[in-house]
């Protein structure tokens, strides 16, 4: 359970830092474009920008949910090993 919910952590912080970065990227080539009375070049960085965020996300929805079955089911199997241990019910909320 341990390794999937730090490959699911990972997967959040990379996929945020991306994200992230992009998007202040993105506002800083807006406001280099103002500053420049709209200065064609900053503006197409700054689109480029927002393509990435755009696709950043697209690759998020893709591929969380197979992280989030992992490690659901790594919490299933942990939480009935600690029923069998312990014989309490141990139960996720869905």
């Amino acid at each position: 359970m341990i390794e999937d919910a730090q490959n699911y952590a990972n997967y959040m912080c990379y996929i945020a830092s991306n994200a992230s970065s992009h998007m202040t990227n993105w506002k800083d080539f807006l406001d280099l474009a103002e500053k420049h009375n709209g200065a064609t070049q900053l503006l197409n960085e700054a689109t480029k920008s927002q393509n990435s965020v755009e696709q950043i996300r697209k690759k998020f929805e893709n591929n969380i949910n197979s992280k989030k079955e992992t490690l659901y089911d790594s919490q299933i199997k942990y939480l009935s090993k600690l029923n069998l241990l312990f014989g309490s019910d141990f139960h996720l909320k869905g």
